[in-house]
């Protein structure tokens, strides 16, 4: 036999062939799903990276029949909750679940499914699980052994993600109190750095990791560069009337979710919207709308989109840019799930920086915060004589007014995996180091790990503007964000995935169909005029250049941000940013001293 070839692959077990065609209506897998199905059935802990339409909850629903315990999925969404356990329940799986959503009959309900012997999957939201009581009462009933835990959308976990929530930080603890079954993590991004955090945080013992691929030759990436928030609506709103249809538009800010929703109905666009402050029952009506066609256009924030299994998305605009490319990637990926073209534009204004300088503000604890919280907790508890605080983020929301709760959960979190506090069965807050001896060491480098997250954050946010702002194949950059995006303090190591475009462009993105014409410096300008013999008697400005000093009129002097065309966005002091056109600035003087 010839060494370099590899073995025949064993063919899957008969009953699950049997499952797949019988129960689910499919003939046979899709690239990845064996590897991850096999890796699960094997007892693994597996990491799985495959892209929006790839078929990850398949992954989990086939073995989940054959186990004879429970599969437990942690979803952070109620709406694709409920779209799985219908089909599901369709398909003749019994199954429940349990989220905020629930009226009190059906929450009891819920509760009562879970000691059935037949109950095959449990869907549950990260906040549900790691809630004390809910643990409690998991512990209490006679409910099936838990087979396998699911973590649906696993780049929330991470630090380095672009969608952290502090609730997922806790998942590690609560699976441990369930007897720490196999844990199978899903996403459809995530860079080197975001699978190495995800299977840190979550202990995962000697992961298989999959990952099928990023690169999707449906998807048709363009930026349109924008001088003002004014002409950024109008274009969007131009958009979202020519291109033919379903699509998306995002939005970064509620505000201008609703602005633009407003401009829509307006120009007789069968529009609905979808953003955090609406009502649970408004933004599920919203969705329904869209998924049903009653709604060609849906308008929204980050708040819509994960697990939406709407096939024939062909167009998905970005109104304000997201904050990293993990974002922009994972949203741009809802068009075109049934293979067929689908375009993706960027509305790109170099104020939208200043939108996502604001989120990341308020994202983690400062080392003050943490110093604070952490100083509280000993106090609150040496009050009581079993040194336990009872319902600790209430009490510490009381004491720490100005700190947010995100933040708050964070570093109560921070305590316990130092060692300073242990959780209790009830949920307490029992406090293990006394006067802070073993803890203080610990509590400074974790206090500094997060100003590293911090200065990790914005140096993905600069990805994302380079990626706005590049004259380079679009998919290119996102296909070497992914693989080569790392963290380098990381001990975890593995290869990233061949480069999919065999080194080569796309074709189909904006900079590949009408590549821009790039000047390098004033100097390749004047020998371009001169090869040319250009002889025209209108004054010309010699173009700026990324980083140069500029005088303005009214305004002073500034550092240019970015060049586009005769538009020459420039940063002044307090970093205010105003988009100028090129003729009226002067190159300052200190720039040449």
């Amino acid at each position: 036999m010839d060494p370099t070839m590899k073995p025949a692959r064993k063919p899957l077990d008969r009953e699950l062939e049997n499952a797949l065609r019988r129960v689910f209506g499919f003939p046979n897998l899709r690239a990845g799903q064996e590897d991850v199905i096999r890796s699960v059935m094997d007892g693994h802990d597996t990491l799985a990276v495959m892209p929006t339409g790839a078929g990850k909850s398949l992954c989990y629903q086939l073995p989940a029949l054959q186990f004879e315990g429970m599969t437990l999925i942690v979803s952070p969404l109620i709406s694709l909750m409920r779209d799985q356990a219908t089909k599901l329940t369709d398909a003749g799986i019994s199954n429940a679940v349990l989220n905020s959503a629930l009226s009190a009959s059906e929450l009891h309900d819920a509760m009562d499914a879970l000691a059935r012997p037949a109950l095959r999957m449990l869907f549950v939201t990260p906040e549900r699980l790691v809630d004390p009581e809910f643990l409690a009462q998991i512990k209490a009933l006679d409910v099936p052994e838990i087979a396998l835990v699911v973590i649906d959308e696993a780049h929330c976990i991470s630090q380095w993600g672009h969608d952290f929530r502090p609730a997922y930080v806790e998942l590690i603890q609560a699976i441990n109190l369930l007897g720490r079954p196999p844990i199978l993590a899903l996403t459809a991004t995530a860079t080197p750095a975001v699978m190495t955090d995800i299977m840190r945080e979550l202990q995962m013992r000697q992961a298989n990791v999959i990952h099928t691929g990023v690169y999707r030759d449906n998807l048709r990436f363009g930026v349109e560069q924008m001088t003002n928030p004014e002409d950024r609506r109008k274009r969007a709103l131009e958009l979202a009337c020519i291109e033919k249809g379903s699509g998306i538009v995002y939005c970064a800010t509620v505000a201008e979710c609703e602005a633009l929703y407003a401009a829509l109905i307006e120009a007789g666009v069968e529009v609905e919207r979808y953003h955090g402050k609406l009502a649970v029952s408004v933004r599920s009506a919203s969705q329904d709308a869209f998924m049903e066609d009653r709604a060609r256009v849906m308008v929204a924030t980050n708040a819509f989109g994960m697990g939406i299994d709407k096939p024939d998305i062909r167009f998905v605009i970005h109104a304000q840019m997201p904050g990293s490319l993990d974002a922009y990637y994972q949203e741009a990926g809802r068009g075109g799930r049934d293979g067929e073209p689908a375009r993706c534009t960027l509305l790109f204004e170099l104020k939208d920086k200043q939108v996502q300088q604001f989120f990341l503000s308020g994202r983690y604890p400062s080392a003050q915060t943490i110093e604070r919280v952490a100083r509280t907790v000993r106090e609150l508890a040496n009050e009581t004589n079993s040194k336990t605080l009872e319902k600790p983020l209430e009490r510490l929301r009381d004491a720490l007014p100005d700190v947010g709760a995100n933040k708050l959960r964070v570093a109560a979190t921070l305590l316990h995996d130092i060692g300073m506090t242990r959780r209790t069965r009830h949920g307490g807050m029992k406090l293990i180091d006394e006067d802070g001896s073993k803890a203080d060491a610990k509590l400074g480098d974790a206090s500094h790990a997060y100003v590293a997250r911090a200065e990790r954050d914005r140096a993905v946010l600069e990805c994302m503007i380079s990626y706005a702002q590049s004259a380079q194949c679009r998919w290119r950059i996102l296909l070497d964000y992914f693989a080569h995006n790392t963290d380098s303090s990381s001990d975890v190591h593995y290869a990233p995935p061949d480069d999919e475009l065999g080194g080569k462009t796309c074709g189909t993105c904006d900079n590949c169909l009408h590549p821009p014409e790039v000047i390098e410096s004033p100097r390749e300008l004047i020998e371009q005029a001169r090869k040319k013999e250009v002889t025209k008697p209108k004054r010309t400005v010699p173009p700026f250049e990324r980083g140069e000093r500029v005088l303005v009129r009214r305004y002073g002097e500034g550092i240019v941000e970015m060049v586009s065309g005769e538009s020459v966005a420039v940063r002044f002091a307090h970093d205010e940013t105003r988009t100028f056109i090129a003729r009226y600035l002067k190159r300052s003087p200190a720039a040449s001293s």
